[in-house]
């Protein structure tokens, strides 16, 4: 559990110190290196790809759909960051309506993107392979990460996006889920309440995820699917 200890500890102590404005700053950074990582691995992985094996009638399996229900629900997830974007856009209804529609469908064009290059470097690298993919015993991002397809360059760019993809992701739900919790305990957003309960506040979102995922990391495979099927729909 160290490498969830080390990652969460950092994060956290970060988020917790630093000035909201720098960390705006240093969100949106990342966010650039998430997008130039990704045009990575979009350019040197489709010269790997095997397109024709993605698109051959033998690997579509649209009986698979209704499994990845929950997932595609929580993949174009926003409504955690809503307040936090009308927040920072001070309530103008037009920039808010701007930033979810764009916002959403940035993601949505780089879900497809990414799900092409990496089952088009898996597929098509032997049968048995293929029907472990669909027997859903073998993560085909880890093959790659793990160098078995694509080659070292591109499990480098895609362990890179990973983790990138997490922080910024974990920035925008540390927020939304801090101010949750405050309003739901009556606390203000701001003033010298807002400071004395901050640790609290901090602990009670980071170190639940933390604990859960010493214990028992796969715990969040059926957290993601009931969360998806249940909370998110």
């Amino acid at each position: 559990g160290m490498g969830q200890i080390l990652f969460a500890s950092t994060i956290g102590s970060t988020l917790y110190v630093a000035n909201k404005e720098n960390v705006i700053k240093l969100n949106n950074a990342l966010v650039l290196g998430v997008l130039a990582v990704f045009v990575g691995i979009l350019g040197i992985g489709a010269q790997t790809a095997s397109f024709s094996q993605l698109f051959s009638f033998d690997n579509q399996h649209p009986d698979q759909v209704v499994n990845a229900l929950p997932i595609l629900f929580l993949s174009i997830v926003y409504q955690n960051v809503v307040p936090t974007v009308v927040s920072l856009l001070e309530g103008d209804r037009k920039k808010i309506r701007n930033a979810l529609i764009m916002g959403t469908a940035a993601p949505l064009f780089m879900l497809i993107g990414w799900n092409a290059v990496i089952l088009g470097n898996v597929y098509g690298i032997s049968s048995g392979i293929t029907n472990d993919l669909l027997a859903g015993n073998l993560d085909p991002i880890h093959l790659i990460q793990s160098g078995g397809s694509g080659g070292p360059l591109l499990s480098a760019l895609v362990s890179g996006f990973s983790e990138l993809a997490i922080i910024t992701s974990l920035i925008g739900f540390v927020y939304g889920m801090t101010e949750a919790l405050g309003d739901v305990a009556g606390i203000p957003s701001t003033g010298r309440e807002r400071d004395e309960f901050k640790p609290l506040l901090y602990s009670g979102v980071i170190l639940p995820p933390l604990l859960l995922s010493v214990i028992n990391p796969n715990i969040f495979y059926d957290a993601l699917d009931y969360g998806g099927a249940f909370g998110v729909s």
